[in-house]
């Protein structure tokens, strides 16, 4: 006969605060005044609006009056003999309500809908309770499943009783453990663990004998060398936390970082002694130290505790001004012992450490492998940009670990094919590890072609001790993620747990996008100098009495298997 119905576009503005049903009733009124200017059909609506799809979600309510009457009635000598409801739906998904002695909800589907039973079923919870609380505001409506509460939970368990430590302690326990090993190599100095700490020590006192202590920050502005590495662990020594100055950056942000965190001590070389000395206290470290001077030697430097701040790192400032980050040794202690638990250094392993210490990935790249027995190798100034050199360095030194942003390692795989022979002189390398950018598969596959060393991808915010999940990318063990559009950041660490959050500060089921914050030991203590910023991203955790978690601001999603894909900026 003909289609009898007009399918109408209906915009829903919903309110957290206001029970559903109220609101779908005000919607239901709304719609009957309307139904005088139902004429214009779908079509001409959408010409109107200027595009082709307003909609891809249909709800349709079928309510011809079936009943006994239907079919003994006559129709001008005409007769209805029976009802059969056969839809076949032209949007990926519909909604069929069907009246009766019972309710019957029919969801249709279009090929591309990605499990619908699990569709349907949020709906039946939906339902189940507007029943069961009618009053209650649309904000407080649990969306998930009970199964996707269950796996949240699973992957939320990540408790491990961690003895409260410090950066200090985990290298002097290694370095009675392994005086005469190679510790720290550059391109002048090969120190074992006993001669670094002898230099380290010095080096700790003289800062102390300058009025460095606890609770103090010494800026350190030296070129990627030994002594940059021995200065971060000595100014922690003295108690302090240390800042890296990067000498790169422009003069007017080395001001500003100074002047915001005022250090008690600038650490610097002569030729840069300069440019520094106007905003602080300096000094000049140029050469190893043959041993501590007279008046360091009379001065006792005070251990920190874990609940101390172990450095300062300022963020990039790509959203405003540059934020000082606090972070506890508490903090990236816990971090740096799931790395050892998960990927295990030995005293065979040689790291190189080749991300400007400004960023905080140089901060595991600096400490893991001098508190596991390993050899740590400081690349030189500016090898971090040339794959070339990167690539000389692997060979030379043998290195098993290293670590890239994904843009990095792309250039980095792009150099070695086209370097004849040198793949098989990175055969040395065991763990290579990405983080800073989203991970595409497609650089995956490319990097496989090459290395035979597994890829792991890594993320976190400066503001949660370097990283809080990690996903192998490829290799033996690695997980696929076909639904993924890049590689997944993965599961929490230790003692770490993800919230995907809504507006409303609602878990986000399997699949949805949600806002991604954290909670657990890693956070940092907060933005330094900065109570009302620090407040408004350190919110306190409505699943955790007590507990507070950091807003990240990046989008990601829950996948089936319980890893996390990034999906961008909010």
């Amino acid at each position: 006969i003909g289609l009898f119905t007009n399918t109408l576009p209906v915009r829903l503005r919903l309110r957290p605060d206001q029970p559903l049903l109220e609101q779908l009733a005000n919607v239901q009124q709304r719609q009957i005044r309307l139904l005088e200017h139902d004429g214009v059909g779908l079509g001409e609506i959408q010409r109107l609006c200027g595009v082709s799809n307003l909609f891809d979600t249909l709800l349709v309510v079928e309510n011809y009056p079936e009943d006994a009457k239907l079919f003994v009635a006559d129709f001008g000598g005409l007769r209805c003999v029976g009802a059969r409801n056969r839809g076949y739906t032209h949007y990926p998904l519909t909604l069929m309500v069907l009246p009766g002695r019972e309710l019957e909800l029919r969801l249709e589907y279009r090929e591309g809908v990605k499990e619908p039973e699990r569709i349907a079923s949020r709906v039946t919870r939906l339902l189940e309770q507007i029943v069961d609380r009618p009053d209650a505001p649309l904000s407080a409506m649990d969306v998930l499943l009970t199964e996707e509460r269950d796996l949240l939970a699973r992957v939320n368990a990540t408790k491990v009783a961690n003895h409260p430590s410090t950066l200090c302690e985990l290298l002097a326990d290694q370095a009675q453990c392994t005086p005469d090993a190679i510790a720290l190599v550059d391109g002048d100095h090969a120190l074992s663990y006993r001669e670094v700490r002898r230099q380290v020590t010095a080096l700790a006192r003289n800062f102390a004998a300058t009025g460095v202590t606890a609770g103090d920050i010494v800026a350190i502005a030296l070129p990627r060398s030994v002594r940059l590495v021995i200065a971060l662990m000595a100014a922690q020594e003295a108690g302090a936390a240390y800042l890296p100055l990067d000498t790169g950056y422009p003069e007017e942000r080395l001001a500003y970082m100074v002047q915001d965190a005022r250090p008690r001590l600038i650490v610097t070389t002569s030729e840069l002694q300069e440019r520094f000395e106007r905003l602080g206290a300096s000094l000049v470290y140029d050469h190893l130290l043959d041993g501590p001077n007279e008046d360091a030697v009379k001065t006792e430097t005070r251990s920190p505790s874990p609940e101390d701040a172990a450095y300062v790192i300022y963020t990039s400032g790509s959203t405003g001004r540059p934020k000082g980050v606090t972070v506890s040794h508490k903090a990236i202690v816990n971090r740096l012992r799931w790395m050892q638990h998960e990927y295990r250094l030995s005293a065979d392993d040689v790291i190189l450490q080749k991300t400007p210490s400004s960023f905080d990935v140089s901060v595991w790249e600096f400490f893991w492998p001098l508190m596991t027995g390993a050899r740590l190798v400081v690349a030189p100034p500016e090898a971090h940009r040339d794959p070339r050199e990167l690539l000389r360095l692997i060979q030379g030194h043998r290195i098993s670990v290293i670590h890239f942003v994904p843009s990095m390692l792309a250039t980095f795989v792009a150099t070695a094919k086209s370097e004849s022979g040198h793949v098989a002189d990175s055969s040395s390398l065991r763990l290579v590890f990405c983080s800073g950018e989203a991970l595409s598969k497609e650089l995956v596959r490319s990097y496989e072609t090459l290395f035979s060393a597994p890829l792991h991808n890594l993320y976190g915010p400066t503001e949660a001790a370097v990283d809080v999940t990690y996903q192998q990318a490829c290799g033996v063990g690695a997980e696929d993620a076909a639904e993924a559009a890049s590689v997944p950041i993965g599961r929490p660490v230790w003692n770490t747990a993800l919230r995907v959050l809504d507006g409303w500060l609602r878990p986000t089921p399997v699949g949805v996008a949600g806002e991604l914050y954290l909670s657990g030991v890693q956070l940092a203590d907060g933005y330094l100098g900065r109570p009302s910023l620090t407040a408004s991203r350190f919110v306190a955790d409505p699943f955790a009495d007590g507990e507070r978690m950091y807003r990240t601001g990046d989008i990601v999603r829950w996948l089936a298997n319980g890893t996390v894909e990034y999906l961008g900026r909010g």
